[in-house]
C-alpha cells in the first residue's frame, strides 16, 4: 500500500505540475501579447510625435503665409489710398480750373 500511496502523490504532484505548466504556458502567451501591445503602442506615440511636429510646421508656414498675405493687402490698400488721394487732388484742381474759367468767361462778358 505505501507503493500506492507514493505512487497517487506522485501522481498528484505530475497533475499539479501539469497545471503549473498550463499557467506558465497562458502567462507567457499573455506577456508576448503585452509585449506586442506596447510596442503598438510605442509606434502610435511615435507617430502622434512625428504628426505633432508636422501640424506645429504647418501652423507655423500658415501664420506666416497669413502674415505674407496681410502684408501685401496693406500694401495694396496704401497704394489704392494714395491713388483715391491723387484723384480727390486731380478732380479738386479741375474744379478750380472749372471755377477760374466761369469766372473768366463771365469777366469777358461784362467788360
Amino acid at each position: 500500500m505505501k507503493n500506492s500511496s507514493k505512487l497517487e502523490r506522485f501522481n498528484s504532484t505530475l497533475n499539479d505540475l501539469e497545471g503549473e505548466l498550463v499557467k506558465l504556458r497562458e502567462t507567457s502567451k499573455a506577456y508576448v501579447k503585452l509585449k506586442e501591445l506596447s510596442s503598438s503602442y510605442k509606434l502610435i506615440l511615435d507617430q502622434f510625435e512625428q504628426n505633432s511636429f508636422a501640424l506645429q510646421d504647418l501652423a507655423k508656414k500658415q501664420v506666416a503665409k497669413h502674415h505674407e498675405i496681410k502684408k501685401s493687402l496693406d500694401k495694396q490698400i496704401d497704394l489704392l489710398n494714395l491713388q483715391h488721394k491723387k484723384t480727390s487732388n486731380m478732380i479738386l484742381i479741375f474744379g478750380i480750373i472749372s471755377v477760374l474759367l466761369l469766372i473768366g468767361i463771365l469777366v469777358k462778358q461784362f467788360m
